[in-house]
C-alpha cells in the first residue's frame, strides 16, 4: 500500500514563511465576554484552562466602563477621584482582577479594550428620543474617560497591590468540558499572597465607535445632510485615554485605535452605523484622495481649517504614534474570500484596500512604517446554523471558513493579530419573539453550543487546515497549524491521505513547523481522496486531527 502510494503522492517541500509574503508569527487571539467578564471566577478559571489548551496567547477582554465606575445608572456625578482604581467599589475590578491573574498563571496575555456601555453620569442629554440602549453612549464625557483609562492603567501597571486580592476557586468546566483529550485536567492557579497584579500592555481603545449600539451619534444633521459625528467624539476620547495610559506608565505599550466594525448602513442618521472607511478617513481628516481636508469641511469635522498636517499630528498622537489599526472583519452571509460590493466596507477580502488607505493616511502626516501600517483583526468569526435559522452557513461551513480566513490572514504580512470571537454561541436574545429574527439576533460564532457541546469548528480551530486549489493533477498546497503545540521550537505533524473510496488514512511526510507551529508543504497527488493533517500531543500521547478537505 505504502509504495502504490509514493507512485501519485510525493511530497516536494516544506516551505518556511517568508516575512516578505506572510505573517508567520501571527498570534493566537480570542475573545468571549459571555465567559470571561459576566461569569463566576470559578468559570473563569475553567474556560482559561480550555483556552490554554486550544493553543490561545492572547485573551481579548472588554473593560466596561459602566461595570465599574461607582452608581452608572445616576445623571448625577459622583464624587470621587476617578484616576484612582482604589476609589472605586468595593469589588468593583475583581472580575478583571482575577481574569488577568488566572491567565499570567497559564501562560497566556491579556488585551483590554476599555469601552461602553457608559456611566449615565458621563454622558450629554441626547436632544431626541431614543432607545435606552443607545442613549447610555451619548457622546461620552473624554475627560471622564481619560480618567477612567489612567486609573484602569494604575491598576494594571505591574506595581498595584490590593490590600484584598480576589480568591480564585477551582475552576468549573464549562458543561464538563475538556476531557483529556483536549488539554488534560485543568489547574487552578491561586498566589498565596497579596502581590502586585499582573501588568496588562496591550490595549484597545473603544469597541466598535463605528455602531450606534457603541457610540451615539453617528452622525448629526447639518442643515438638510448629514454631517459624521462619531469619528469626532471617537476622537476625542482616543486622545484622552491616549493621556490616561501615558500618565499611568504604559506608553510605550501595544495601544490599538479604530476598531471598527467591517459593514455599515447605507442610510445616514444618529443611530444608522458608519462604513468603516467613511469612519477611517473623518477620524483622520482627510478626504477621498486621503489628502487633509481644509475649509468648511475640515470644520465640520474639528479638523485644522487650512490642512495643516503639523497641527493634526501635534493634537492627536494617538491616532498616528498608535501601535497599529484594529478591525473587525467579518462577513457574515459570504465566504471570507469574497469581496465586498461597497468599497466602504471591510470585511476580510476586503483588506488590501483597507491597507493601502492606511499606509496613505500615515504617509500624509509623515509617518512611513516599514513594511506598512501594521492592522490587528480583534475580532473574527462565522455563525451557523444550526442553531441560527436565518444563517446560511452551515456548522461543516463554519468550520471550513474560520480556516480559510486564518490561511487568508497569514497570507497577510500586515496582520499580526487574529482573533476568534467567540467560545460559546451567545443564548438568544431574551424578551424578543421566540423564532424571529431579532431573538436570534445574537452571534452564534462559537466554536460550542450554548450546550457546551463542541462543533467541527471547535477542532478545526485547535489544528487549522487549509488547502487553496484542492485538485488533483497539480503541486496541492496545505497549510496549517499546530495551534496547541509548545512552540518553544518546531513542532511535527504528519498529512495524511486516503484515497477516494477509503476510510484508512496514510502518512504521506512528517514535516516539521515554523514559528507559532505554522505548517506550509506543497505534496503532489494524482488520484482524488482527502488530506488532514494530524498531530500528537507529547504530554498525552494522544493524536488530534485537523477537519478532512476533499481533494478532487
Amino acid at each position: 500500500m505504502l509504495r502504490a502510494l509514493a507512485m501519485t503522492c510525493v511530497l516536494v517541500a516544506v516551505l518556511a514563511p517568508a516575512r516578505a509574503a506572510a505573517s508567520p508569527t501571527q498570534e493566537s487571539m480570542f475573545q468571549d465576554d459571555n465567559q470571561l467578564v459576566y461569569a463566576s471566577a470559578g468559570h473563569v478559571a475553567g474556560v482559561l484552562n480550555q483556552l490554554a489548551a486550544l493553543g490561545v496567547e492572547r485573551i481579548r477582554v472588554s473593560v466596561i466602563w459602566a461595570l465599574v465606575a461607582p452608581d452608572p445608572g445616576s445623571t448625577t456625578p459622583p464624587s470621587f477621584d476617578a484616576t484612582n482604581p482604589a476609589d472605586y467599589p468595593a469589588g468593583a475590578w475583581n472580575r478583571y482582577d482575577v481574569l488577568v491573574t488566572d491567565a499570567q498563571a497559564l501562560g497566556m496575555s491579556v488585551d483590554f479594550d476599555i469601552t461602553a456601555p457608559v456611566p449615565e453620569w458621563a454622558t450629554e442629554p441626547s436632544p431626541i428620543t431614543i432607545d435606552p440602549k443607545f442613549r447610555k453612549n451619548y457622546l461620552p464625557s473624554p475627560v471622564a474617560f481619560g480618567q477612567f483609562v489612567e486609573a484602569v492603567g494604575t491598576r494594571y501597571s505591574g506595581s498595584y497591590v490590593t490590600s484584598t486580592p480576589a480568591p480564585t476557586p477551582p475552576p468549573t468546566l464549562l458543561g464538563g468540558l475538556l476531557p483529556p483529550s483536549l488539554g488534560g485536567t485543568p489547574t487552578t492557579p491561586a498566589p498565596a499572597a497579596p502581590a502586585p497584579l499582573p501588568r496588562v500592555n496591550y490595549w484597545e481603545i473603544w469597541n466598535e465607535p463605528n455602531e450606534a449600539g457603541w457610540l451615539t451619534p453617528q452622525w448629526r444633521r447639518v442643515g438638510k445632510g448629514w454631517v459624521e459625528a462619531s469619528p469626532v467624539t471617537y476622537r476625542r476620547l482616543l486622545d484622552a485615554a491616549w493621556s490616561g495610559l501615558a500618565t499611568s506608565g504604559h506608553r510605550n505599550d501595544t495601544i490599538l485605535v479604530g476598531d471598527t466594525s467591517a459593514k455599515g448602513a447605507s442610510r445616514r442618521g444618529i443611530l444608522s452605523a458608519m462604513p468603516p472607511m467613511t469612519f477611517m478617513r473623518a477620524l483622520y481628516c482627510v478626504g477621498n484622495s486621503d489628502r487633509p481636508l481644509t475649509g468648511k469641511r475640515a470644520a465640520e469635522l474639528a479638523c485644522p481649517t487650512n490642512g495643516s498636517t503639523s497641527a493634526f499630528t501635534a493634537e492627536h498622537a494617538a491616532a498616528i504614534d498608535a501601535s497599529g489599526y484594529s478591525d473587525h472583519p467579518y462577513s457574515f452571509t459570504q465566504p471570507p474570500n469574497e469581496l465586498s460590493a461597497n468599497p466602504a466596507w471591510a470585511t476580510l477580502a476586503d483588506l488590501p484596500r483597507v491597507e493601502r488607505t492606511l499606509n496613505r493616511i500615515f504617509a500624509t502626516y509623515g509617518r512611513t512604517i516599514p513594511g506598512g501600517v501594521p492592522l490587528y483583526l480583534t475580532e473574527y468569526g462565522y455563525k451557523s446554523n444550526p442553531p441560527n435559522p436565518y444563517v446560511k452557513t452551515t456548522q461543516a461551513q463554519q468550520a471550513a471558513y474560520i480556516n480559510e480566513g486564518e490561511y487568508m490572514a497569514w497570507r497577510d504580512p500586515y496582520v499580526p493579530t487574529l482573533s476568534q470571537f467567540e467560545l460559546v454561541d451567545a443564548a438568544p436574545q431574551a424578551g424578543e419573539p421566540i423564532g424571529s429574527p431579532a431573538y436570534w439576533g445574537t452571534f452564534q460564532t462559537g466554536l460550542m453550543t450554548l450546550s457546551g457541546a463542541p462543533k467541527p469548528a471547535y477542532y478545526a480551530y485547535r489544528i487549522p487546515i487549509w488547502v487553496p486549489h484542492p485538485r488533483t493533477g497539480t503541486q496541492v498546497t496545505v497549510w496549517g497549524q499546530v495551534r496547541p503545540a509548545d512552540q518553544a521550537g518546531p513542532q511535527l505533524a504528519d498529512i495524511e491521505y486516503a484515497p477516494r473510496g477509503a476510510s484508512a488514512f496514510t502518512t504521506l511526510e512528517q514535516v516539521g513547523s515554523g514559528a507559532q507551529g505554522f505548517i506550509l508543504a506543497r505534496v503532489g497527488i494524482a488520484r482524488p481522496g482527502s488530506l488532514r493533517l494530524a498531530w500528537a500531543d507529547p504530554t498525552t500521547g494522544l493524536v488530534d486531527h485537523s477537519r478532512i478537505v476533499v481533494i478532487r
